[in-house]
């Protein structure tokens, strides 16, 4: 239960940090590249990547932490679903090169930030 709820408040936390961007950015993926999302998921990808590369040092005390972190902040800032409807939405909107420049885009730069956080331990350790 305790874990639980340390995940919701993370997930608060996270969502309305992505809000907060949206609101900043003021994206319309009807008509203009969703900048706002791609940047949120390649931030978050970076930062999960590095949370798993330091998984293996972390102490049982230290798993609610993590816990809050990555499934809670990164699982609540981060948005596969928004990515994907914002990807039909320009489809839609005959803007099908861009929605492919936004998948090739998000998956590319995605795994690599998530490798570049992962492997970027070893550099700060």
């Amino acid at each position: 239960m305790k874990t639980w709820l340390y995940v919701v408040i993370g997930g608060a936390i996270g969502t309305g940090l992505r809000f907060g961007i949206n609101l900043l950015l003021k994206p319309d993926t009807n008509t203009s590249f969703p900048l706002s999302t791609l940047a949120i998921n390649i931030t978050g990808c970076l930062l999960i990547g590095l949370a798993f590369a330091y998984i293996k040092k972390i102490t049982p005390s230290e798993q609610l932490l993590f816990a809050f972190f990555t499934t809670g902040v990164l699982g609540g800032f981060t948005t596969f679903s928004a990515y994907a409807v914002e990807t039909v939405q320009l489809f839609e909107a005959r803007k099908g090169g861009i929605a492919i420049i936004y998948m090739l885009l998000t998956n590319t730069f995605g795994l690599m930030a998530a490798w570049l956080g992962y492997n970027l331990h070893k550099v700060l350790s």
